[in-house]
């Protein structure tokens, strides 16, 4: 069943009317969770890949879950497209991965998080 993003309010929706229910805005993003052979993936034994967030040049990033604890814990797992392996590419994932280790705040993720 195809999910349907706002890209006003990032609400999502089974359906598209045309305008988002709860902004108004008429832009959004169409993902086919059913064409995704990543849905359902576990990585390394404990990250759940649960559906896409979205997909840009690189790659996509998915929302994922921690299978491995008591607590399910939610985030988000850029998966980087076949190809994207040269040194550039990868030195410049690795900048965004120490961007992000060295945020503090409570919706980023914690320490050990931020690496696959």
């Amino acid at each position: 069943m195809p999910v349907f993003i706002c890209q006003g309010c990032g609400s999502e929706h089974a359906n598209w009317s045309g305008k988002c229910p709860h902004c108004g805005v008429s832009e959004t993003i169409q993902l086919k969770q059913s064409a995704d052979r990543m849905l359902e993936r576990v990585i390394k034994g404990k990250y759940k890949i649960i559906r896409k967030l979205g997909q840009g040049g690189m790659g996509a990033v998915y929302l994922g879950v921690r299978v491995d604890q008591e607590f399910k814990k939610h985030l988000a797992i850029k998966v980087v497209r076949s190809g994207m392996d040269s040194g550039e590419i990868v030195a410049r994932f690795r900048r965004e991965r120490q961007i992000l280790a060295s945020l503090d705040h409570p919706n980023a993720p914690g320490e050990g998080e931020h690496s696959l």
